[in-house]
């Protein structure tokens, strides 16, 4: 539990920084990791993400398979954030 915590404390402030609106680009990935806490918080088996809550260009190419492809959930649901 402490573990968990501490990375939604850590999320939480990532989301505070100004640094990644400076540089192009930067405005897209500073509004993912704003929505990284309430994420980090949800049970994907109980409450799965739509594809439209996930930001496609954010998923790197390698792990849009993981986020998208997960046969454990209900159609149309994705695993979210890995």
């Amino acid at each position: 539990m402490r573990a968990s915590r501490c990375l939604a404390t850590f999320l939480s402030l990532l989301g505070e920084t100004s640094a990644l609106g400076a540089v192009a680009g930067g405005m897209r990935i500073l509004t993912g990791v704003r929505r990284l806490p309430a994420l980090s918080r949800r049970k994907v088996s109980e409450n799965p993400l739509l594809p439209r809550e996930i930001d496609d260009k954010l998923v790197p190419p390698h792990r849009r398979k993981a986020v998208h492809a997960n046969a454990g959930l209900p159609e149309g649901a994705t695993a979210g954030p890995v």
